[in-house]
């Protein structure tokens, strides 16, 4: 028990050391404050439910910005992949429709 509250302990120090830079990054990946702020917030997120797997606790920072540049890596293609929605607008009567 003692260990997991340490755990906890040294994860949010590092998250409250690392949030200022990691929001920066995010900013910078996605262009604009909301998308920035998610990819923080599922990046923390995913770094938490995986801390097991961080082998050196001093190498806590860049651990955690590659599970942010991924994650933003990750949400690109999703989005390049996914066809644009395409909104069809109601044709004016008077249009010639044979061509359809």
């Amino acid at each position: 028990m003692q260990q997991a509250n340490e755990l906890k302990a040294f994860f949010s120090a590092c998250i409250e050391e690392n949030t200022h830079s990691l929001y920066t990054l995010a900013l910078r990946l996605t262009g604009n404050a909301a998308d920035a702020e998610d990819l923080v917030a599922e990046s923390v997120a995913k770094a938490w439910s995986v801390i097991g797997s961080l082998q050196d606790r001093q190498r806590f920072r860049p651990w955690i910005f590659r599970i942010l540049h991924n994650r933003f890596i990750s949400d690109y293609r999703k989005k390049s992949v996914r066809p644009a929605e395409t909104h069809y607008t109601e044709l004016d009567k008077s249009e010639d429709l044979s061509l359809i």
